[in-house]
């Protein structure tokens, strides 16, 4: 196996856990109230936010599973 894709791996591993947990907590943070805004303006813009972070968490574990099968081709 190379070090390198090791090392990758392992990066985008803990970057998945840091994004998905630490950085949903803080998001939902900024949860607009019910009664705030009468045409949830502020929700819909809050959930498409929260849904772009949680696509870029995919990612992430998407470039996990890329490295894994990478570096067990090399092997």
């Amino acid at each position: 196996m190379n070090i390198s894709l090791i090392i990758a791996n392992i990066l985008t591993v803990l970057a998945f856990v840091i994004h998905t947990f630490v950085g949903d907590r803080e998001i939902r943070i900024l949860e607009p109230q019910e009664t705030e805004n009468e045409n949830f303006q502020k929700q819909e813009k809050w959930t498409m936010a929260r849904c772009g972070w949680h696509w870029v968490s995919f990612g992430l574990v998407y470039c996990n599973c890329h490295f894994k099968k990478v570096s067990e081709k090399l092997h």
